[in-house]
């Protein structure tokens, strides 16, 4: 049986941000998951910008109450990720929408990143 349209999209929008897709049914309101993001999913005919400002607006709240599994603050960056069905033969870009916190959010995981990797590269023998 052919993988459905929608789920191939939530796995190529989970493998974007080096995530995992959650199975439909798992009761959770993000369609994806990786270290430092979640997401939720969008393959539509249209969708108003109104609409899409509440999913954005939805994901950054619970970007930043995230818990962890064990039920400890893990916040992370939300997104919303979106994909036009125009019909056969007629692709379409995947867009990414967040708002400007989770933008400053996510503009602060990379900085933090580059700093960790520049205090690594520091501390390496050549």
């Amino acid at each position: 049986m052919a993988d459905k349209a929608w789920k191939q999209f939530e796995r190529h929008a989970a493998s974007l941000f080096d995530g995992k897709r959650h199975w439909a049914n798992s009761g959770e309101r993000v369609d994806f998951e990786s270290d430092w993001a979640i997401g939720q999913c969008k393959l539509v005919k249209s969708l108003s910008l109104e609409a899409l400002t509440k999913l954005a607006e939805e994901m950054e709240a619970d970007g930043k109450n995230h818990k962890d599994a064990k039920g400890k603050a893990d916040p992370k960056v939300g997104v919303v990720v979106t994909k036009v069905r125009r019909g056969s033969g007629k692709p379409s870009p995947t867009l990414i929408t967040m708002t400007e916190e989770s933008l400053k959010m996510f503009v602060g995981f990379v900085a933090n990143l580059a700093k960790r990797e520049g205090e690594h590269a520091g501390t390496r023998a050549d």
